[in-house]
C-alpha cells in the first residue's frame, strides 16, 4: 500500500501495480462468481480498447517529429504519464543508455522507445491478467 510517510514511492507504486498484475494471473483459491466474470471481462476489454487507441494516438504523436529531443518530450508527457508506475523503468533505461556512452539524439530516441514498450506492457498485461482470472 502506498504510503507517504516513506521515501520511494515510485518504487512502491511500481511493486504493487506489478503485484497486481500477478496477483490476477493466478487462479484464485475459490471459484469466481458469474456476476464478477462479467465485471472482470468487461474491464479487461476496455482497459485494452483504451489502452491500444490512445497508445496508438501517442505513437502518432511522439514519433511523428524527425527530432530525438521532441519525440522524447512527448513520449514523456503521453507514455510516461499515462504509464506510470511502469514507465519508470524506461526512463531509467534511458538514462542507462545515455550513461553507457551513447549520443543524446540516440538516448532521446531509445528513452521513447522504451516508455511506449512499458505502457503497452503494464496496461495490455493487465488486461490478460483479468481475463485469466475471469476464466476461472
Amino acid at each position: 500500500m502506498y504510503r507517504p510517510g516513506r521515501g520511494s514511492w515510485f518504487i512502491t507504486a511500481l511493486v504493487q501495480m506489478w503485484a497486481l498484475i500477478a496477483l490476477l494471473w493466478h487462479p484464485p483459491a475459490a471459484p469466481v462468481s458469474g456476476g464478477w466474470k462479467i465485471f472482470l471481462r468487461i474491464a479487461a476489454g476496455a482497459i485494452a480498447l483504451i489502452s491500444i487507441a490512445t497508445g496508438a494516438l501517442f505513437a502518432f504523436m511522439t514519433f511523428e517529429s524527425s527530432d530525438p529531443w521532441a519525440q522524447w518530450m512527448t513520449a514523456v508527457f503521453t507514455f510516461g504519464l499515462f504509464g506510470l508506475p511502469t514507465s519508470m523503468v524506461g526512463m531509467v533505461a534511458g538514462a542507462i543508455v545515455l550513461k553507457a556512452g551513447a549520443s543524446e539524439g540516440v538516448a532521446h530516441v531509445l528513452c521513447a522507445i522504451f516508455l511506449t514498450i512499458s505502457y503497452f506492457a503494464q496496461w495490455l498485461l493487465l488486461s490478460a491478467a483479468l481475463l485469466r482470472r475471469s476464466r476461472f
